[in-house]
């Protein structure tokens, strides 16, 4: 009993002190926190001073200041994942590395990124989420992986994935190459003066629509024939086959070039009205709902466009998608929206936004004379003074015949 006492302040102490051959090392895991951890700190100083920002002038220079250097991160991540290979640690460094570049030409390190992951990780699941996560990016090592798993020679549902998000990357481009070509020269001087912008215009400028619409066409057919039934990831309720049907639709039925659909249906003051009506005058369709603050932040640029072109042969229409007629004609008193708009049935997907294939707002389209649809922006507004720019084109276009 006398002995009781220091045996256990004895084990107490072993306890605590640890031997210096019991180090811990620093496991994969931790490794891996690390970095992530020390970018997030980094993208948080960032964001917290971008808030302190009191003009678009002054977030550009905070932005070019003190944004993280991405590829500061990349090698310490592909580090990782080559310490821990065909681990999850490293698929989550690969995958870290593929959804974080900022890169529109790949560098040698996401090169070796992509190979990992196809020698790797080709079956994991988590692939295929991350070729849905990718498809609206705009740097070359993403299409690169999308575009080695549509080719490889696995049937897995990870093709599937890969082969609709190659299929929507290309036809994103080719749409962003196209909104390049329509840009006023005033607008595009304005823009080449922030770095962001100016790296968008250089990439968008050697961007080829015609090829990137093709292999879009291409992959979107695959999809249909070959994974029709495969579900969308995060639980969307449309198939894969079904959502490339619509997207080959528009292709081949509401593409620039194409005859605009006749749209018969009645204004929000329950007037018949059809687009046919102004065959002869230049049209821009725009898609919008006073719920949509895109759309209503986008009224002022529709306004000083039909005052510009008053006395010309020019008509702006709407497609309303507002829930009650009452709900329309109070943002168009409110905002002094003088033109007419189409009554969409009160929902956003009603007859006449189906018939366009607009399921998301705002969406603008631009018609010619001869009912020809000579430009689009699914799924935004066109870019400052651009389609003033598309409108006093055609008009001019029209006036010379």
């Amino acid at each position: 009993m006398f002995l009781l006492p220091f045996a256990i302040a004895f084990i107490s102490l072993a306890e605590v002190v640890s031997p210096p051959w019991a180090i811990i090392q620093e496991t994969p895991e931790l490794e891996f926190k690390k970095v992530h951890d020390d970018f997030n700190k980094a993208q948080m100083s960032f964001v917290a001073e971008l808030r302190k920002a009191k003009s678009q002038d002054e977030a550009f220079i905070i932005k070019t200041r003190l944004a993280p250097n991405v590829n500061e991160f990349i090698p310490r991540f592909l580090a990782l994942a080559k310490k821990a290979p065909k681990s999850k640690v490293s698929f989550d460094a690969l995958s870290w590395i593929i959804r974080h570049s900022d890169n529109y030409a790949i560098i040698p390190e996401e090169e070796q990124a992509v190979a990992i992951l196809m020698r790797d990780h080709l079956e994991n699941l988590g692939l295929g989420e991350l070729a849905f996560l990718v498809m609206s990016s705009r740097t070359e090592v993403a299409k690169s992986l999308l575009h080695q798993m549509a080719s490889s020679a696995l049937d897995h549902p990870n093709k599937g994935q890969a082969c609709f998000s190659l299929a929507s990357i290309c036809q994103s481009w080719a749409d962003q190459a196209d909104h390049f070509k329509w840009m006023s020269n005033e607008t595009r001087q304005k823009q080449s003066t922030i770095p962001d912008y100016a790296k968008w215009m250089a990439w968008t400028a050697k961007l080829n629509a015609s090829n990137l619409r093709q292999e879009s066409e291409r992959y979107f057919e695959l999809v249909v024939v070959r994974f029709s039934n495969l579900p969308r990831f995060k639980k969307q309720k449309q198939t894969l086959g079904e959502l490339s049907r619509i997207e080959l639709d528009n292709m081949r039925r509401l593409a620039v070039g194409k005859q605009a659909p006749e749209t018969v249906g009645d204004d929000i003051e329950e007037n018949p009205i059809k687009l046919s009506e102004f065959r002869g005058k230049v049209v821009v369709v725009s898609f919008w709902a006073s719920w949509c603050g895109p759309c209503m932040r986008f009224v002022p640029d529709e306004i000083a466009l039909v005052k510009k072109f008053q006395d010309k042969q020019f008509v702006m229409l709407g497609v309303n998608a507002d829930e009650t007629r009452k709900d329309a004609i109070a943002a168009i008193q409110k905002h002094a929206i003088t033109w007419r708009s189409f009554w969409n049935e009160g929902k956003p997907d009603g007859s006449i936004s189906k018939l366009w294939n607009v399921s998301v707002y705002p969406s603008v389209f631009v018609i010619d004379h001869n009912g020809i649809i000579r430009a689009k922006w699914r799924h935004s507004s066109p870019e400052d003074g651009t389609l003033q720019n598309v409108v006093e084109n055609l008009i001019q276009e029209q006036s010379s015949k």
